[in-house]
Order: C-alpha cells, then sequence, then structure tokens
C-alpha cells in the first residue's frame, strides 16, 4: 500500500513539475465528450425468395400457376392470394391464368392517415420483387395518368417486352399497383398474370 501512494505522489509532482494539464473531472467529461452518431436507419431483414419464386417457376407451367392449386396457400410478398383464370371475348381470344393477390386494403375514411401503411406495403412488396427477379427480367415504372392511380411497377420477362411491341393483345405478366378506389379505400395489389392459347 505504501508503495502505491509513493507511485502516486511521484505521478503527480511530476505532472506538477512538467505543468501537464490534470485529465477533466466526470463533469468536465460529459461537456466535451464527442456528440453520439446518429442511429442506423432501420435494417430491413433479408428477403425469402421462396413464395416468389414458386410464382414466377409456375409461369412456364403447361396449365400456368396450376401446381399453386394443390399445394399449401401462396403468399408471396405476404400477399393473400387467389388463383383464377377467365377467358376474353370474341373468337381466338386467349385465356388468361392469374395468381391476384392482396397486399393492403383500407377502409374509405381518413384516406391520409391510411395512406402510410398503404405505401409502406407497396415499398415492402416492391423490394421482395426486385431482389427476387429472376433472369432477364425488367422492370419499370407502371404508373398511369389517373387521378386514384398513385404508384404501379410492371415486371416483365424479355420476350414480354418484344411482345408488348408487336402484340395485337398484351397483359402484364407482373403488375404491382397502389390504388384509391372511391367508397372502398386504399387498395394495394400484386397480379401475376399469364396469357394461353385455347
Amino acid at each position: 500500500m505504501r508503495g502505491l501512494m509513493a507511485v502516486g505522489v511521484a505521478c503527480l509532482a511530476l505532472a506538477a513539475c512538467n505543468q501537464e494539464t490534470p485529465p477533466p473531472s466526470a463533469e468536465e467529461q460529459a461537456v466535451i465528450a464527442p456528440i453520439a452518431e446518429p442511429l442506423d436507419e432501420e435494417i430491413l431483414p433479408p428477403v425469402d425468395c421462396t413464395q416468389i419464386n414458386a410464382v414466377f417457376a409456375a409461369f412456364n407451367e403447361r396449365v400456368p400457376f396450376a401446381s399453386l392449386r394443390t399445394g399449401p396457400a401462396i403468399s408471396p410478398a405476404n400477399a393473400t392470394c387467389t388463383i383464377g383464370q377467365t377467358t376474353g371475348d370474341g373468337p381466338g381470344a386467349p385465356t388468361i391464368h392469374a395468381v391476384n393477390c392482396s397486399l393492403y386494403a383500407s377502409g374509405a375514411l381518413d384516406r391520409e392517415k391510411n395512406a402510410a401503411p398503404a405505401k409502406a406495403a407497396f415499398a415492402e412488396a416492391r423490394r421482395q420483387l426486385d431482389a427476387c427477379l429472376p433472369a432477364k427480367w425488367t422492370m419499370r415504372d407502371g404508373a398511369v395518368p389517373e387521378a386514384n392511380t398513385n404508384e404501379a411497377m410492371i415486371y416483365e420477362s424479355e420476350d414480354d417486352a418484344q411482345r408488348a411491341m408487336t402484340g395485337s393483345s398484351y397483359t402484364y405478366p407482373v403488375q404491382l399497383r397502389k390504388v384509391w378506389v372511391d367508397a372502398q379505400g386504399w387498395r394495394v395489389t400484386l397480379d401475376f398474370q399469364k396469357e394461353a392459347a385455347r
């Protein structure tokens, strides 16, 4: 103990002789401490492409999306989906096979209040689609000049994009939309569609 006290006294004496500034007190340290950096934005979880990949794979089945009817309910981008088909009017009109998914739906009241969760649902679905898009597929802005269609994205393969320019009819292969529907509210939907000859 006596040895420690002697070292402590010697250190104080040395500091006084060299006229070094003593270390700041706790209060001074609180004042001069650097300002902490702001916290990073929320880190989003990694995307699990299992569900979205299953839908893209089912595009190429002999009857599009047929395998999705027999397995567990499909839920790409955490959506609630139904699988169906429709046939256009007129001779030679194609049959359209579809997976129609609902990502968000609000009531008709509080349009401004519900705009934020609608936008969040759209953004999350887009994040997942962008991460899981197959090779040779592209994305583009699909918004149309309608007052109620707020945001939209179209996803299509190279062959689909070519057919869009040359075909007599065209169904978007994948369409993500956020739209305000009068008397119903916000709707965020994700539709996968494939035309097939009858």
